[in-house]
């Protein structure tokens, strides 16, 4: 069975057509790149052990921005997870990368529908999802409120979002900038690329209704990561670096208010 839902005029004015431009010529099409993508995938494996400590995932589960559907694959593995729809913006993606990337992670592939559409405006009903988890994906937009209140709007009222790999600024980012060492996409490509302070975030997700908490994120995995996870590096957490992941929920007591 092919899980794979296709759409027609799905855009929306808010999608970041270079980006899309830039997923569907480059991203992975030479022997080289996809040879260093793979391993990329299997690199980032650790996060979802490490997580998996954290939050308990259950139930119907949407992924947005999926791209690869790594983040999909792995928590099909989980037996508490019913389903998860894998939405992506990029059709080759979801039909030439993604099967690959299930086969490769050795997923479950009946529990996953590959959806094809527009993360501004989501193809589902409201309160639908137990969870929608994003793995580096809403800083690729102009329009997070928009976005936030879609998420919000299929999400169950006692779901949780999760996010993963979102750039937040560091005290070393205005360096790191200096340097050239982020945003290279932008310069590049002309693609959507926002990072955003802590407090930042949090005031896109209060204002959308939602209650967020940025917890610290270490996992074993290369020798970059092990270096951060198991060194007093761990301690430079938010000022040479990044290692956090989101989790936020719906604020009833203020919708109640």
């Amino acid at each position: 069975m092919d899980n794979f839902i296709d759409s027609k005029n799905y855009l929306t004015p808010f999608a970041d057509l270079k980006e899309l431009e830039f997923v569907d010529l480059y991203k992975g099409k030479t022997d080289k790149y996809a040879k260093g993508w793979t391993q990329g995938i299997v690199n980032r494996v650790p996060i979802i052990m490490a997580l998996k400590k954290e939050v308990t995932f259950i139930g119907n589960i949407l992924e947005i921005g999926a791209g690869s559907c790594w983040f999909s694959a792995e928590l099909s593995k989980i037996p508490q997870v019913k389903e998860i729809h894998a939405l992506d913006f990029s059709k080759r993606m979801l039909e030439a990368v993604a099967p690959n990337t299930i086969k490769l992670l050795k997923a479950d592939n009946n529990k996953i529908i590959r959806v094809l559409g527009d993360y501004h405006k989501l193809p589902f009903e409201k309160n639908l999802f137990d969870f929608v988890v994003v793995d580096a994906a809403l800083h690729h937009t102009d329009y997070l409120s928009v976005l936030l209140a879609e998420i919000k709007r299929v999400l169950k009222k006692k779901g949780s979002v999760i996010a993963i790999r979102e750039p937040i600024k560091s005290v070393a980012w205005p360096l790191k900038k200096k340097l050239n060492l982020v945003d290279r996409h932008v310069k590049k490509f002309g693609m959507v690329e926002n990072t955003y302070q802590l407090k930042e975030w949090k005031n896109y997700f209060k204002k959308a209704g939602f209650k967020l908490e940025i917890k610290p994120i270490y996992y074993k995995g290369n020798l970059k990561e092990n270096l951060i996870s198991m060194t007093p590096l761990r301690y430079f957490n938010g000022i040479l670096y990044s290692r956090f992941y989101f989790v936020a929920k719906q604020n009833i007591k203020k919708q109640l208010d």
